[in-house]
């Protein structure tokens, strides 16, 4: 008997209206896990378009050749701000002839989504893009995903809570409407019990505004007062 009641408990009305304020949360979950990944794509994208023309840019600046690289790499890293990106050249043989980038540059030219390097000694993640002169050298230019990172975990932060929120008010939803609902069904209930009893002169209880209940209980009225007629007959 409580395995059936148990199975059975998305057909009350506080179950209906639970399942109701699940589906909005998954919804709500669903919507909030593709604007994440547009959002995060959309991110690099932006990330990768910022190291491309900055690559372009010393490149265009060092048209002399690897020297005029490092000195436009020079000159940057003497401006260096918290948003500034990092960079480094190294020759056909691998050895660094400019940049303060501390990482491995890798062998084949492109972009890099998870490249490992290290600052002040603490190890960090970047964007990158490595680019080979027509002399050999190798220019590696990188931004960290710091700012990603905390975007993604905003958005996170952000959808979670929208779905407690949403969970929460409609389980608190789903015991409200429950209660009422019992409320008047127990009144129902009580009033049927008591005609069942013999006292044939009650009816069911009718609170005046027209809803649902009140329909049901106008139509059970009429029903005793039918049968009241029928049995003096």
């Amino acid at each position: 008997m409580l395995g059936s009641r148990a199975k059975s408990w998305w057909r009350t009305t506080f179950g209906l209206v639970a399942l109701v304020a699940i589906g909005f949360g998954v919804a709500t979950l669903a919507v909030g896990g593709i604007a994440f990944e547009v959002v995060h794509e959309e991110l690099e994208k932006q990330l990768d378009h910022r190291i491309a023309a900055e690559t372009a840019a010393l490149i265009d600046e060092g048209d002399d050749g690897p020297s005029g690289v490092a000195k436009a790499i020079a000159r940057r890293e003497a401006s260096r701000s918290t948003a500034s990106l990092d960079y480094r050249l190294v020759d056909a043989t691998g050895r660094s002839v400019a940049g303060k980038l501390d990482a491995a540059v890798p062998a084949e030219p492109g972009y890099v989504e998870l490249l490992a390097y290290a600052r002040d000694g603490e190890r960090r993640i970047a964007q990158s893009l490595t680019t080979r002169l027509p002399s050999g050298h190798r220019l590696l230019v990188a931004a960290d995903r710091a700012v990603i990172d905390e975007m993604d975990a905003t958005m996170i932060r952000l959808f979670t809570g929208a779905f407690g929120a949403i969970l929460l008010l409609g389980i608190g939803a789903a015991w409200i409407v429950g209660a009422v609902t019992r409320a008047r069904l127990a009144r129902i209930d009580s009033t049927a019990l008591a005609i069942i009893d013999g006292d044939l002169m009650l009816r069911m209880p009718v609170t005046g505004r027209g809803d649902e209940f009140d329909r049901v209980a106008e139509t059970l009225n009429r029903m005793l007062d039918r049968i009241g007629l029928l049995m003096d007959s």
